[in-house]
């Protein structure tokens, strides 16, 4: 007489490929459902970000020797609901060799987006 034997139990054997790939499966599947229901809040612009930008706008679009901009000062302020206004004062070679200084006003809204810059000088 033969003794009852029940077919192997794949489902939690660790060595089973398709067990480990339907648990990453589900855990990627969890990830996108956490992040559809609960999207990541804006984070507040911070002057470090707001100043590369403006830097960077500076250089590729009023700037006719770039690599000679220095920075004087600059002053931050502003908030998530009423937006950010950055204030830059710097020096840079005018067209003849010459350092001139200059400053310019940036204006960025809530999600801390370049909405106008104004340079002067």
């Amino acid at each position: 007489m033969k003794g009852y034997s029940s077919p192997p139990s794949t489902a939690l054997d660790p060595n089973n490929k398709k067990s480990g790939q339907l648990g990453c499966l589900i855990i990627i599947l969890i990830g996108l459902i956490s992040l559809f229901f609960f999207p990541s809040k804006h984070h507040e612009l911070s002057q470090f970000d707001a100043d590369y930008t403006a830097v960077h706008w500076l250089k590729a679009n009023y700037l006719r020797d770039p690599d000679s901009y220095e920075e004087i000062r600059s002053e931050f302020n502003g908030s998530e609901t009423a937006g950010y206004t950055l204030r830059l004062w710097f020096r840079a070679k005018n067209g003849v060799g010459g350092y001139e200084q200059g400053h310019a006003v940036f204006q960025f809204d809530g999600n801390g987006k370049l909405t106008s810059a104004l340079p002067s000088g």
